[in-house]
């Protein structure tokens, strides 16, 4: 989890390319069921036409069939929960989809940062190239490196924005954040640097979460041997005998 601009999709997607974690994204989820056929795609379109959140519990329905999905397989969420009622609803959700909640890796940028990375960003409007006033500046201020024409900045890069993203996100986020710290699953790490150094922190929290997964993994399969052995070893049955009046005995 972490603030818009954060750098959870790209750390999310190292993981799952390092450890074959299956990503589970509500956005990319909203999207592929929005343009299927199926019921809860249709619920959630009708929302999203009307510029209006999809309540919860149609996420919670689209968050359950990405589970069963990837019944067998590890995931990882993108994108949720969003909000406090969202993240205990899903300590109800995981244990009935058989999975369990390992760790959540917050990615913790000051607002002061990530409204600089916003609203650096510049884009060429025709051919969609995209510049940032400090990180990716254009050879002439303002300018298309290669058309010569003028750069714009996205509506939604504008301060004035940014600031009301990150007040929402502070808003429905901190209690999630503080939820999960009393659990003691949350793993804060500094994302106020380069994709790399981000990553080696990040890197750090996934090893100790495969740890814990193969032990529990272990202890499971040795759980499901003893009992295997304990069936074959129980001696059959002996014959009942008749109590008097010809009913059986109870066992």
């Amino acid at each position: 989890i972490g603030a818009p601009d954060s750098g959870t999709t790209t750390q999310t997607e190292k993981i799952c390319e390092k450890y074959a974690f299956q990503q589970i994204s509500s956005g990319t989820m909203l999207k592929t069921e929005i343009g299927s056929t199926s019921d809860i795609g249709q619920q959630a379109k009708s929302f999203v036409d009307e510029g209006k959140l999809v309540p919860d519990i149609v996420m919670y329905t689209l968050i359950k069939k990405a589970l069963s999905d990837n019944s067998t397989a590890r995931v990882i969420l993108n994108g949720f929960p969003k909000t406090l009622d969202q993240a205990k609803k899903l300590d109800e959700i995981l244990p009935e989809n058989a999975k369990k909640l390992y760790a959540v890796i917050y990615l913790d940028v000051p607002d002061a940062k990530l409204i600089e990375r916003m609203t650096g960003k510049l884009v060429h409007t025709n051919s969609g190239r995209t510049y940032h006033l400090l990180y990716n500046p254009p050879k002439k201020a303002g300018k298309d490196d290669v058309t010569g024409e003028a750069l714009v900045q996205p509506e939604e890069c504008k301060e004035a924005t940014v600031k009301t993203k990150l007040s929402e996100f502070h808003a429905s986020m901190d209690p999630v954040i503080a939820y999960y710290e009393q659990k003691g699953v949350l793993r804060k790490v500094n994302g106020d640097q380069d994709i790399d150094a981000v990553w080696s922190l990040v890197e750090k929290e996934a090893e100790a979460v495969m740890t814990a997964y193969n032990a529990d993994k272990k202890e499971r399969l040795e759980k499901e041997m003893n009992s295997g052995d304990e069936a074959a070893e129980k001696p059959a049955d002996e014959p009942k005998e008749e109590a008097e009046g010809g009913e059986q005995k109870a066992a």
